[in-house]
């Protein structure tokens, strides 16, 4: 499969993420696969799938939106080609009684020379996007970004 059609089937499975399409998105990545956020650094299949299945069982409601995607025109030299996501996240949170969260965030997704997904790399601001939902935690991340913030 070429690296477009690849990409493709890989942000189709997120879009519809659940325990169902877990298998599915394991598929399209190697067996060395790696994903990091700002909660994970892991690597292997097994690994990879254990973080998708725990999203899945502490949020509810997950909506995953593509914003905006580019793919490197032609392989690397070692055959890799390298994609960036623009995306948001939206989901309910049990655990703060199904109050509404919404994160955007951009992922930086490599693709072997078959096109399978070999990393996928997130960035997303975490203080914004949850530790601020949180009680005490929050009222300090929110005083700080406040305190931190250039003035004009």
């Amino acid at each position: 499969m070429n690296a477009a059609a690849s990409l493709d089937a890989y942000l189709d499975c997120l879009a519809h993420l659940d325990q169902a399409h877990l298998d599915a998105l394991l598929a399209l990545c190697t067996a060395d696969v790696r994903f990091r956020d700002p909660f994970n650094d892991v690597r292997g299949g097994a690994a990879f799938r254990a973080v998708f299945a725990d999203m899945l069982e502490k949020l509810d409601d997950i909506e995953f939106l593509v914003d905006a995607r580019a793919l490197e025109a032609a392989p690397r030299a070692d055959g890799m080609q390298v994609a960036l996501v623009s995306w948001r996240l939206r989901a309910r949170l049990p655990r703060l009684g199904g109050a509404a969260w919404a994160v955007a965030g951009c992922s930086e997704i490599h693709l072997d020379r078959d096109g399978r997904v070999c990393a996928h790399l997130d960035y997303w601001d975490a203080a914004s996007g949850l530790y601020e939902r949180l009680p005490l935690l929050g009222c300090l991340l929110r005083y700080l970004r406040r305190r931190l913030a250039v003035r004009v």
